[in-house]
């Protein structure tokens, strides 16, 4: 189940923003280089003809490095002169055949994406590289150099979009020596097919580094496959009558090496009369001639290769050993032996017929393989012979010595103004050693107006604000991200909400759970959990794709609850789920998908009575989905006719939109909505004006409609975190982000803001602090401006499913997430925070969820008040009762008729301190008001022994609070007795005060003065009021009783006598 759910998380994440904004956020158009020269495809090897039909692939080389005529280099923000591309020969790295090509790079002390580019070019001297056909991937070696950036490429089709693909991660580029990568290309492209460039990027300034990659063996790959490349080698001219060894090597992706596959590979020759394959797939050289020979195996793509027999030997022109010309103690490296043979275009390695020798075996010695083991300090000659030919190296073996392979810098964390860290530096080596390294360290801030750090490594925080500590120590470099803070508390107002997604069930219901009992239990244990972790809203996605949890007219029953579009679940999801969260007082706001219909694009799939199916005209195709046309206005009123229905049917708190109006867009390929622009858009010269306008007035509209129908009820959107890059727009945020807001998705966000149609936004901040393209804290920073002083509240949208993703280090610390929620309590503007998803906070990524309800929301919180919208507080409630019982301490009030309470908040005080209702450390709980003037709640959190204070206040259901209830004293130990203690003698007129103890199980007394009921069996000898207050009136004998609780009592006997 979990990689079921798994599997449809990433099928969602493929359509959000945040993919949408990795897989963009390097302007491909802006970046590249357009007037690049260009040379032609040249390849001496036999290639396969892309697939046409069959079970198996087939491949075309695009580029073998073995020439750099059709290759050039070019970058941005680098270091001047450091981006080269070299032709490079062994004994440097090379995969295949005599060549590879080097890529240098130096990105040091750039700051913003930094990028270096090998181009291709074509015959005539234009950009990009024509691929025959449409592959379905691309795969080439890579010679890594561990520094951990991007490697991308760059398509073009026919129609001028230019997609990129990604070969690793953004931090992927991680390992040291070969690998084989591949990319998949997008489906939609136009043929012909270009690729215009492969490239290394990095847009982390705190990864800025130097370095090398090394290219060879690019391919276009079609069909469907895990084995990418077939290799035969060991194969030169043959002479009638001779047998060779062959050798088949299969290439998967990821893999550092070839596999030899030859017992497991089919060898077929095309004429055996030339060329047998014998059963040990060895060779035969029968007659003179040439032929051609295929090794198969699985679903790879076929290997063919010329061979050539004659009756003449072969005649070697050159014989070359290529291996390591310096190795340590203890390793071993295969060395390569190739022959060049008259008439042959391309050099063969020899696997059999050669001997090998080195002149000081005790430094290193060679086995029968060519397999070089280095055994002590010196230096020795390592020799290859075949027949009358030799070649050599020269090899120098040394003692091995540790290797500085990383620094870690400790010591920090988020700080406060004014604090100060002292960071500690340690060296780890390749041997496994460790050491703190005091000297020799370079320390550096990247913003020391808001953090310095001196030469020791003494950091001192200045200003609000994140600078990047660096520590950089024999040619290696560690970092960490420094937030600086005011000296802040949690706050009592913060609205702390978790996204539940249903869509292709990423967090409830869960996949295959389809009946009602289980689908209500799993979403009480969803919304428990949220609870403890500190959350009081949730945001539910009720409308996911034109379809609906509950009955509607508007819409079939959803897919997500049965498995079965338009089939009723037996119940009614959305009143269950609204039920479930008010108990628990925690907001509902009701999370809908207004246009999209179908994650898939086919209308017919749908069940038959589907409005899209009734309204195909009302419907458009695009990026394999189905979505209403934002531009038809009887689809708009259509999808605000269907959010009224929830809005007037059910006591939902809020309406929520996230980032989806107009798609995200589809490269080269436009949102297909011209005609409906042609019949509805006069009055606008532009397009993308009239799309912006339709959502414009569809917010409005259905603000205004909302506020009619239910004027308390909120209007909330979470957008994409970028409105506009400043680059695009002077007032747009820092960014350099791929897709805007504004421009892509058509959402004017801060218009919405600007007009007060909306009532909270929650831009999706989904990225780390210091992510170049798109900061954490610059965002923070753009919209705390954009709603200072507006009527629309800010929240931020967080990353939680990030949380530990191995691809990218800025989540693998455990402090990232934490530290933006204490980084937002320095705006008194940002009123709080939601949570993507629930799923991933219940996975406790990294402590995540434990560190939520033990520090960031250790304390509760009540959901901020919206002055602008209608208040109706409460009267100030009647705490009636506080009394310890054996499982805990009961607590009852009562409040008017007719009060406009929703809940009630629980304040609880320690020892000798006063009630405080702007302290959050003393609420207890927020309860849900229920019918009647009777409330009550039994707090069992208390500590045994320990003295507690209570009060009780009441909010309506938008938080606007009455003042606090008169307080009640408890001490909380279960009594076992009260005693009543006074003068037991008295003389008329006198008066005194008597005291009430209580007794606990563990013999502890402790004086009683709330919940005491006093009475006098003779009130004209001695009467006593509620506090215990007797007076005596005439002579004569009463007895005073004093009850607490319902079973406690104590009397005293008094003699009252004359003056």
């Amino acid at each position: 189940m979990y990689f079921a759910r798994n599997r449809a998380r990433i099928l969602l994440m493929s359509m959000m923003s945040v993919v949408l904004m990795f897989s963009t956020i390097v302007n491909a158009s802006a970046m590249s280089s357009s007037d690049l020269s260009s040379s032609s495809l040249s390849s001496s090897e036999a290639q396969a003809e892309p697939l046409a039909s069959g079970s198996t692939a087939s491949s075309q080389i695009i580029e073998d490095f073995e020439q750099l005529q059709q290759l050039s280099a070019t970058s941005v923000r680098v270091v001047p002169g450091s981006v080269k591309a070299v032709l490079t020969s062994r004994p440097e790295p090379v995969q295949h055949d005599e060549h590879a090509v080097k890529l240098t790079y130096d990105f040091t002390e750039t700051t913003g994406t930094s990028a270096a580019y090998l181009n291709f070019l074509n015959a005539s001297g234009g950009v990009g590289r024509e691929i025959k056909g449409y592959p379905s991937s691309i795969g080439v070696w890579v010679y890594g150099d561990g520094n951990k950036h991007w490697l991308r490429g760059q398509l073009q089709d026919a129609g001028g979009a230019k997609p990129t693909i990604d070969l690793t991660t953004s931090s992927g580029l991680s390992w040291n020596g070969w690998r084989y990568v591949t990319a998949s290309l997008p489906t939609n492209l136009v043929q012909p097919i270009k690729l215009n460039q492969l490239y290394v990027v990095e847009t982390n300034d705190r990864n800025k580094n130097s370095g090398a990659i090394y290219f060879d063996s690019l391919r276009a790959i079609y069909g469907s496959t895990n084995i990418y490349e077939l290799t035969m080698i060991g194969l030169p001219p043959l002479q009638v009558g001779e047998t060779k060894r062959v050798q088949v090597l299969a290439t998967s992706a990821g893999e550092a090496e070839q596999v030899d596959v030859t017992k497991e590979a089919v060898l077929i020759s095309d004429d055996p009369s030339i060329v047998a394959v014998n059963p040990d797939n060895s060779l035969t050289a029968v007659a003179e001639g040439r032929t051609r020979l295929t090794a198969r195996y699985m679903q790879a793509p076929e290997s063919v290769v010329d061979v050539v027999v004659s009756q003449a030997a072969p005649v070697i022109q050159q014989l070359n050993l290529y291996g390591a010309p310096a190795m340590e103690i203890g390793e071993r490296v295969k060395t390569h032996t190739l022959a060049r043979y008259e008439g042959a275009a391309k050099p063969v390695s020899m696997l059999e017929g050669v001997s090998y020798n080195s002149s000081n075996p005790e430094v290193a010695s060679i086995d029968a393989a060519g397999m070089v083991t280095a055994q002590a300090n010196g230096t020795t000659v390592m020799r290859a012979v075949y027949g009358e030919f030799s070649s050599a190296y020269e090899l120098k073996v040394s003692v091995p010595q540790p290797k500085l392979e990383r620094l870690e810098l400790t010591g920090l964390h988020a700080m406060t103004i004014g604090e100060s860290l002292q960071g500690k530096v340690t060296a780890y080596y390749s041997d496994g050693s460790s050491s703190e390294v005091s000297t020799g360290v370079v320390f550096k801030s990247s913003q020391p107006h808001n953090a310095t750090i001196d030469a020791s490594g003494n950091v001192m925080a200045l200003q609000v604000g994140i600078s990047s500590i660096t520590a950089a120590y024999g040619g290696k470099t560690a970092d960490f991200t420094l937030v600086v803070n005011k000296d802040t508390i949690l706050p009592k107002r913060q609205l702390r909400a978790g996204w539940i997604a249903s869509v292709v069930n990423i967090d409830w219901p869960r996949e295959g759970v389809v009946t009602e009992r289980e689908q209500k239990q799993d979403f009480v244990n969803l919304l428990n959990e949220l609870e403890t972790a500190g959350m009081n809203a949730i945001v539910m996605q009720i409308k996911p794709t034109a379809d609906a949890f509950y009955p509607s007219k508007y819409a079939p029953w959803s897919e997500w609850l049965t498995g079965v579009q338009g089939k009723d679940p037996g119940y009614n999801p959305l009143q269950f789920m609204i039920d479930e969260a008010h108990k628990r007082n925690m907001e509902f706001h009701a999370w809908f998908n207004p246009y999209r219909v179908s994650m898939q694009p086919d209308i017919n799939k749908l069940v038959p009575d589907h409005p899209a199916r009734l309204h195909p005209d009302w419907v458009v195709s695009y990026g394999g989905k189905l979505y209403f046309n934002p531009g038809v206005p009887e689809a708009k009123r259509f999808v605000m006719d269907s959010i009224m229905e929830v809005v007037n049917n059910y006591d939902i708190d809020a309406v929520h939109f996230d980032d989806y109006f107009y798609p995200y867009k589809v490269d080269g390929v436009e949102f297909p909505d011209r005609a409906t622009y042609q019949q509805y858009g006069a009055g606008f010269s532009d397009i993308t004006d009239w799309r912006r306008n339709n959502v414009n007035t569809f917010i409005e509209e259905l603000s205004k409609e909302m506020k009619q129908a239910k004027p308390h009820m909120k209007f909330g959107i979470s957008p994409f975190g970028v409105w506009r890059n400043k680059a695009t727009d002077p007032t747009g945020s820092d960014t350099t982000a791929g897709v805007q807001n504004y421009d892509d998705l058509y959402a004017d966000t801060r218009l919405w803001i600007q007009k007060g149609w909306i009532d909270y936004i929650t831009p999706q901040i989904y990225w780390y602090f210091g992510f170049t393209p798109a900061a954490f804290e610059k965002l923070v920073d753009w919209w705390v401006k954009e709603t200072e002083g507006t009527h629309t509240q800010l929240y931020v949208g967080h990353a939680d499913y990030k949380v530990n993703d191995p691809n990218t280090p800025a989540w693998l610390n455990p402090d990232e997430l934490p530290n933006q929620l204490k980084y937002l309590l320095n705006f008194d503007t940002v009123k709080g925070s939601m949570h993507f998803s629930t799923v991933d906070i219940l996975n406790n990524p990294l402590g995540l969820k434990d560190r939520l309800s033990g520090d960031s929301y250790r304390y509760k919180a009540l959901v901020p008040e919206m002055p602008w919208l209608p208040a109706n507080t409460p009267s100030v409630p009647k705490l009636t009762t506080a009394h310890v019982t054996d499982k805990g301490v009961h607590l009852s009030w009562e409040d008017v008729t007719n009060s406009s309470a929703a809940y009630y908040v629980i304040y609880r005080a320690e020892g000798g301190e006063s009630i405080n209702v702007n302290d959050p450390k003393q609420i207890v709980k927020t309860i849900r008001k229920i019918n009647g003037a009777y409330q009550f709640h039994l707090d069992t959190t208390g500590e045994l022994g320990k003295q507690y204070t209570y009060a009780v206040t009441a909010a309506d259901r938008l938080h606007n609070e009455s003042a606090p209830s008169q307080s009640k004293w408890i001490w909380n130990e279960p009594l076992v007795s009260i005693e009543l203690k006074g003068d037991t003698n008295m003389t008329a007129g006198k008066q005194q005060q008597l005291k009430v103890f209580g007794v606990g199980k563990s013999g502890n007394r402790v004086e009683l003065t709330n919940d005491l009921r006093f009475t006098s069996n003779q009130p004209s000898v001695l009467s006593i009021n509620e506090a215990g207050m007797v007076k005596a009136n005439k002579s004569g004998t009463a007895v005073v009783t004093v009850k607490y609780g319902s079973f406690l009592q104590s009397i005293m006997q008094i003699k009252v006598s004359q003056k």
